[in-house]
């Protein structure tokens, strides 16, 4: 599977450790020239001249990156690992200069040295200096951008270290500036694009809309057209995006999946489950098909298939997937369970979601609920009043206690044990959950 393409490809979302201090003591003609010929389209001719001022400081790590994704842009890809990999032995401890050349060693389908390049990357992206030394990468190109202040390719590079910061309007900042500045470059667009996404899914369409009048071909820029129509409700538009997007062989199977998506929130089960069929028979080992597919059999009411298709699911995706897909996963497969009346199951798989995130959704009084409507109220109080003997006492299943106490009508208790959980825990979820639950005691004793 490639990795995310750093200023070479579509989307950009990376880690860049530059060095702290810059090089520069002042602008030089020949770097700002070059600048200003990528910015106008005339990128051979940029690199031309950025080789020149380059042959001047070839210890510049900044000018030989900015070389390297100007030959990436012409799609000299060789020619930019060369720069690449120059500038990391200049700053050995960036994994900068290694993500852009594993990125193009990808672009030419050389996945060995991409993997030797992600290795070494890796290793130095594990250390506990991301934060602070994406601080000092920020401070160094708002240095570089004070003396070149024409630069597309920095202000862009500014815009990606913003968004790792989470700061995420400085980020729709500097996409806008290396947009406005180099009117001709998709990149800076579509990173614009994603910017906007998570939380402004209109001016996402907008930038994305302005990708495709540049790039009509640019089947991505339709698939996340689609997220951004599908994020406003709307269904119309989104679904005309994704069949576009349907006619890349890459994205074919994940356009394919949203479409299925939209069919569930519609209503129309069946063509749904024809989608996710068909993709799960073309990529067995895709969770997300396998997801949709579990879901359309719950809708249709064959719990016992849709259990089958999430414990599927689950194979896939709970051993290296990160955790918010594993408690996606594993909430779905719950409420399988509930569905198909196998209570105590359910209840299993909601203390997993408890231990790996207390604070997700409301877990703690799913889990109340299934006791209830299995009739085990008491047989739960029961069974979590002889785990309350265990010590150190476990915060989650006094709090689950507590809550079952409550629900018995059992005030006196709960609150007893909802004061356990506050002595027991420093984890503000469970001291959130306890306080609300002595809140509702005092209320509902008046």
């Amino acid at each position: 599977m490639k990795s995310v393409k750093l200023c070479l490809a579509i989307l950009s979302k990376f880690i860049l450790i530059l060095p702290a201090v810059c090089a520069f003591s002042q602008a030089v003609p020949n770097v700002q020239q070059s600048f200003n010929l990528f910015n106008s389209g005339n990128v051979n001719s940029a690199v031309e001249s950025l080789r020149s001022a380059l042959s001047q400081q070839q210890d510049d790590p900044v000018l030989r990156i900015s070389l390297g994704v100007m030959l990436a842009v012409e799609r000299q890809y060789n020619e930019a690992v060369k720069q690449f990999t120059a500038a990391a032995k200049i700053i050995p401890t960036d994994p900068l200069p290694l993500l852009l050349a594993e990125s193009a060693y990808d672009e030419v389908d050389n996945e060995k040295q991409a993997e030797i390049i992600r290795a070494k990357a890796d290793s130095l992206l594990k250390n506990g200096d991301a934060r602070k030394n994406l601080a000092k990468s920020a401070n160094m190109l708002q240095v570089a951008i004070a003396k070149y202040p024409d630069s597309a390719i920095l202000h862009n590079l500014l815009g990606d270290i913003y968004q790792l910061l989470g700061e995420n309007h400085q980020a729709v900042e500097s996409y806008k500036s290396a947009a406005k500045l180099a009117t001709w470059w998709i990149k800076p667009l579509f990173n614009l694009a994603m910017a906007y996404l998570p939380k402004d899914p209109k001016a996402a369409a907008d930038s994305f809309e302005k990708v495709i009048e540049l790039d009509p071909k640019n089947l991505r820029a339709y698939l996340w057209l689609g997220d951004a129509y599908e994020k406003q409700s709307k269904y119309s538009e989104a679904l005309l995006a994704y069949k576009k997007a349907e006619g890349s062989k890459e994205l074919s199977n994940q356009a394919a999946i949203r479409i299925g998506n939209i069919y569930l929130k519609q209503g129309s089960i069946p063509k749904a489950k024809d989608i996710f069929e068909k993709v799960a028979k073309d990529d067995p080992d895709n969770a997300a098909a396998k997801a949709g597919l579990a879901e359309s059999y719950i809708r249709e009411g064959q719990f016992k298939k849709g259990i089958e298709a999430f414990n599927e699911t689950a194979k896939l995706v709970l051993p290296s997937s990160p955790k918010e897909s594993k408690i996606t996963v594993l909430n779905n497969l719950a409420n399988a369970y509930i569905g198909a009346g196998e209570y105590e199951k359910a209840i299993k798989i909601l203390h997993e979601i408890i231990e790996l995130d207390p604070s997700f959704g409301d877990s703690f009084t799913a889990i109340v609920a299934v006791y209830r409507k299995a009739n085990l109220l008491e047989k739960g109080i029961e069974y979590y009043w002889q785990k309350m003997r265990n010590e150190p006492v476990n915060p989650a299943d006094a709090l689950i206690l507590a809550e079952l106490l409550l629900e018995s009508g059992d005030f006196e208790s709960a609150k007893k044990t909802f004061n356990t959980v506050l002595q027991s825990t420093k984890s503000e979820p469970f001291i959130t959950r306890a306080k609300s639950g002595l809140a509702r005691i005092k209320k509902e004793s008046k």
